[in-house]
């Protein structure tokens, strides 16, 4: 019999979640020096704002890439080797960038940061379910959202404060020695291994194909992929604007920006935290179908209201919703996936969703320069909620469909 209520204090009974979540959270740390240190550190080596565009562009990239193949190769090898392989790689690609002398081999070392990146992402949502259970798992990716949202709003204010003391240079080797401490805590924990480790080269085309065809075969899983590219293509490329929407139609600087991004990342946190209490409450897919319509239907007054603080506590409102379906989304396909097979078929749907974010983050900037910018945020916000709506049409009419069809 399941337990009612499950706190967030219960998964750290778990030896191995907790080893896991102290290295990930140091580490987590050393992401927020780099991410104000890195940028700065590139601009003022090179001097060129081309060299900083393209390291940001590279962060969507590598989960069209190699996606689906991290989640192959986290579905037939040692998980634990690939996971501090993972971290090391990161970590000796910052060290490679301080060592560059030229702007393209600091990409090349940034590009392949991003892919060890991908990599261990896999990994982790291959094992983590069989790590905490399926019954802990949603609390599980609750805690990792509030942490990674609570670095954001306070962990990147304390780096700046910290790279402005010691300097970008030696705030990135602060960065590097947070990925060695992050992989001892993985050695000291036990990872679940998948049920098949390859001894020989692995297949890439056979078990990208077993992926797509559980994929496909799956309607539910399906179902939720879609929503995620709708939520992709919409959503996401509006998060960009918002600079060009504050300070060239609102006439505002960077600390109200700053406050719409930290409205937006404890709309992140509240998100999580409510949606673990609720989520024995309501089904899952009414609840992501809702929590995503809502969250673009609070776009819609961008096209028209010009007052900060009422936009701020829209911006606020719109993440919350969209936390929630993020939160469920992750929750609903690690428990429709086998273990077996979780790293490949993740790997494949997240690509598919990735490639609708970079086309959003690059196609919705396109648009804002001959629409302008409250248009295109509006817009994307009507977009996202009529089609949520249709989707959910058409899954209860699919649904109807199955029920006359079993009677």
């Amino acid at each position: 019999m399941q337990r009612k209520n499950i706190s967030y204090l219960d998964l750290f009974r778990n030896r191995d979640y907790t080893l896991l979540f102290i290295g990930q959270t140091i580490s987590y740390g050393g992401d927020a020096l780099s991410r104000v240190a890195l940028p700065l550190y590139v601009y003022q080596t090179t001097g060129n704002i081309h060299a900083l565009g393209g390291a940001f562009a590279l962060q969507y990239i590598p989960w069209v890439l190699i996606g689906p193949v991290a989640g192959v190769i986290a579905d037939r090898k040692n998980r634990k080797f690939l996971l501090v392989s993972a971290v090391w790689i990161e970590a000796l690609s910052l060290v490679g960038v301080l060592y560059s002398q030229t702007a393209w081999l600091m990409l090349g070392f940034i590009f392949l940061g991003s892919m060890a990146q991908i990599l261990k992402i896999y990994v982790r949502q291959a094992f983590m379910p069989d790590v905490v259970g399926l019954e802990y798992y949603s609390r599980a990716v609750s805690l990792n959202i509030i942490t990674v949202q609570a670095t954001d709003v306070v962990g990147v204010a304390v780096a700046g404060w910290v790279v402005a003391l010691v300097g970008p240079r030696v705030a990135i080797w602060l960065d590097v020695l947070s990925f060695a401490v992050n992989s001892m805590f993985i050695f000291a924990a036990h990872i679940p291994q998948p049920q098949r480790i390859a001894s020989a080269k692995i297949q890439i085309r056979q078990d990208l194909a077993e992926g797509l065809v559980f994929l496909f075969r799956n309607s539910m899983l399906i179902f939720i992929v879609v929503v995620l590219i709708l939520r992709g293509l919409t959503m996401i490329g509006t998060f960009p604007l918002y600079v060009d929407f504050i300070e060239r139609i609102l006439n505002k600087g960077a600390f109200e920006f700053g406050l719409f991004t930290a409205a937006a990342s404890l709309g992140y946190v509240l998100s999580s935290i409510m949606t673990v209490r609720l989520e024995k409450q309501f089904h899952p897919i009414p609840t992501l179908l809702i929590s995503t319509a809502l969250s673009g239907l609070f776009l819609l007054p961008f096209l028209v209201i010009r007052t900060f603080w009422i936009l701020l506590m829209l911006r606020f409102l719109s993440a919350l919703c969209y936390g929630m379906g993020n939160l469920i989304a992750n929750v609903q396909i690690a428990r429709l996936v086998p273990s077996e097979l979780r790293g490949r078929v993740s790997g494949i749907a997240w690509s598919f969703v990735k490639l609708s974010q970079a086309i959003s983050s690059s196609g919705l900037s396109m648009l804002a320069e001959a629409w302008g910018t409250p248009v295109v945020i509006s817009i994307s916000g009507l977009m996202l909620f009529l089609g949520t709506w249709a989707l959910g049409l058409i899954n209860s009419q699919r649904l109807a469909m199955m029920k006359r069809l079993v009677r």
